[in-house]
């Protein structure tokens, strides 16, 4: 039998050195620190938007706007709020560089209002204050 040693009541075989660690990470601390995160986060979602701080990032709500720039872009998430959820089903993919969501392909288009009016409408749905911000439709001549 190989020897072993014992971290935090996981058992962890005698390896090369680099294949220890990895064992570490993944039985030991990952999960140590996935359980205070989901906790973190639950403690967060359970607070109400009204009862936020008026220092937190986010407490005015979300903006759901379209620029001709951008497109469709949601702004002011908060891990653990419940939008990003919402924001999946509707097609929106998150923009790390930038740190908002998105709706593909609607850039250079004009605003789908009946589009934004659903996600404003799922979004209050989960008790999230949203505002939006449309454009005026340019006339044709």
């Amino acid at each position: 039998m190989l020897a072993a040693c014992v971290v935090d009541g996981h058992v962890i075989q005698e390896n090369w050195a680099p294949q220890q660690m990895w064992q570490i990470a993944s039985a030991v601390v990952l999960p140590q620190r996935w359980a205070a995160t989901k906790e973190q986060t639950a403690t967060q979602a359970a607070r109400p938007a009204n009862a936020r701080e008026q220092g937190d990032e986010g407490a005015e709500g979300l903006a759901l706007q379209h620029t001709d720039e951008d497109g469709t872009t949601v702004t002011g998430t908060r891990l653990g709020d419940g939008a990003a959820d919402v924001l999946k089903r509707h097609g929106f993919k998150w923009h790390r560089k930038n740190q908002y969501w998105y709706a593909p392909g609607s850039r250079d288009q004009q605003a789908d209002t009946g589009f934004m009016d659903a996600v404003a409408a799922d979004l209050r749905a989960e008790n999230l204050t949203v505002t939006t911000a449309q454009p005026e439709p340019t006339p044709t001549a």
